[in-house]
C-alpha cells in the first residue's frame, strides 16, 4: 500500500516538473511507471483515473522492458537529428538487470539510428 500512495502522491510533482521542461530543441522527456505488488486504496484510485498527459503514464504491473525500449528508440530514430535515448532505472536489482539486458539486445541498426542508448541505474 505504501508503494502506490508515493507514487499518487508524487504525479503533481511529476506533472509540474513536464509542464516546465521545454519541447523545443528535439527533447523528449516522458515519465513512465509501473507499479507491481501494490494494495490502491480509494484516494489512489482518485488521483491515478485522473487523465495524466501522454507524457505521463502510471501502469499497474510489470512493464515489457524490451518492447518499451525499442518504442523509445523508435521514436528518436524518427526524429530530425537524433541524438539517443537516456534510460533512468531505480527499483530492486532484477529490474535493473532487465532493463540493462533489453538495452543491450536492441538491435544494432536500431541502436545506431537512434543514437544510441545509455542506461543509469541506481
Amino acid at each position: 500500500r505504501g508503494a502506490i500512495a508515493s507514487v499518487a502522491a508524487m504525479v503533481p510533482s511529476f506533472t509540474y516538473i513536464l509542464s516546465k521542461l521545454p519541447t523545443s530543441y528535439g527533447v523528449s522527456i516522458r515519465i513512465s511507471i509501473h507499479y507491481t505488488r501494490a494494495t490502491l486504496v480509494s484516494n489512489d484510485r482518485a488521483v491515478l483515473s485522473l487523465p495524466l498527459s501522454s507524457r505521463l503514464v502510471v501502469t499497474p504491473g510489470r512493464p515489457s522492458v524490451l518492447k518499451t525500449l525499442e518504442r523509445l528508440a523508435l521514436s528518436a530514430a524518427s526524429m530530425q537529428s537524433p541524438r539517443g535515448v537516456a534510460v533512468g532505472v531505480c527499483g530492486p536489482a532484477e529490474l535493473n538487470r532487465d532493463v540493462e539486458k533489453s538495452a543491450r539486445d536492441i538491435k544494432s541498426h536500431l541502436r545506431l539510428a537512434c543514437g544510441g542508448i545509455e542506461v543509469h541505474d541506481e
